[in-house]
């Protein structure tokens, strides 16, 4: 019996996570910043004290902001759900913060860009 209460208090302890929000590694946040800027990440630094983990136990979001090497801004959001397994990490979405919301002469200009008048 003692057993039984020992393995249910272990289990309940790595579902919940402890109750608290684990910070991520700084590769994971690059990695979803690359993924979602398509920026590669060594062009990639994060942003100082930007990093803002949310939520706790088995599910946590995490809000951060990286700089690329030309000078750009993005803010950037990704989710996280804990398993007894691991971690499943969700899209990560990033968006371009400050600058000019104009993209004349810009080499990130496509045919829509274009047709909407934005460059």
């Amino acid at each position: 019996m003692k057993k039984l209460i020992l393995l249910c208090a272990v289990a309940g302890l790595g579902l919940s996570g402890c109750g608290s929000a684990k910070q991520p590694q700084t590769s994971e946040i690059l990695n979803s910043a690359e993924m979602a800027t398509g920026v590669d990440q060594s062009n990639l630094t994060i942003v100082e004290n930007s990093v803002n983990v949310e939520g706790s136990g088995m599910y946590n979001t995490v809000n951060y902001k990286v700089k690329d090497k030309k000078g750009n801004t993005y803010r950037c959001y990704f989710e996280r759900n804990f398993t007894l397994f691991g971690g499943t990490k969700f899209d990560s979405l990033c968006t371009k913060v400050g600058g000019s919301s104009s993209q004349k002469g810009s080499a990130n200009c496509n045919k829509l860009l274009r047709k909407a008048g934005k460059c």
